[in-house]
């Protein structure tokens, strides 16, 4: 996973809307459970300065594979089913998330690690896929709990997504 190419994608992918006026900084590469790693915050500016409005982490995905997007049921929408058809999530799933893109999704988010990892969650991430990567997002910037929590979201449905999904 090269840094450069593979930001722009997340930026012209993320589930929220970032424009001109969102620039990545603090980027950070490593890897995290076997896979390549990647982290940013998405800074904007308001009439107070430069401020994060977005951390975004990213693993890189085990081959290629279609988009999707994932996120809890609670947040208001952006672009979740703007750009994708619906995905039907399993009953485990169905209460706290949505999802949308293509079928595989639904295989992905039937296997037990990737349903107990998202049941565990806060609910306050967006998650989607690239050709070439799993990705969360939350609002404000990086601080080594959200990191980790991300990382370990990704790393789950990484081995799940190689696994079954």
């Amino acid at each position: 996973m090269t840094a450069p190419p593979v930001i722009g994608e997340l930026l012209g992918s993320a589930p929220v809307p970032l424009g001109g006026e969102h620039v990545p900084t603090g980027i950070h590469a490593g890897r995290a459970g076997g896979w390549d790693a990647l982290a940013f915050d998405v800074r904007t500016r308001t009439a107070h300065g430069v401020v994060p409005a977005w951390a975004v982490t990213a693993v890189g995905r085990p081959g290629t594979g279609p988009d999707w997007q994932l996120h809890p049921r609670r947040l208001p929408r952006f672009a979740v089913g703007a750009r994708m058809p619906a995905v039907e999530v399993p009953p485990a799933l169905a209460a706290r998330w949505a999802g949308a893109g293509e079928p595989s999704l639904a295989a992905l988010l039937a296997v037990p690690e990737a349903q107990a990892v998202l049941l565990a969650t806060d609910d306050g991430d967006e998650v989607w896929a690239t050709p070439t990567a799993l990705a969360a997002l939350r609002p404000d910037g990086h601080r080594p709990d959200l990191l980790e929590h991300h990382l370990r979201l990704l790393t789950t449905l990484a081995h799940a997504e190689t696994a079954g999904g």
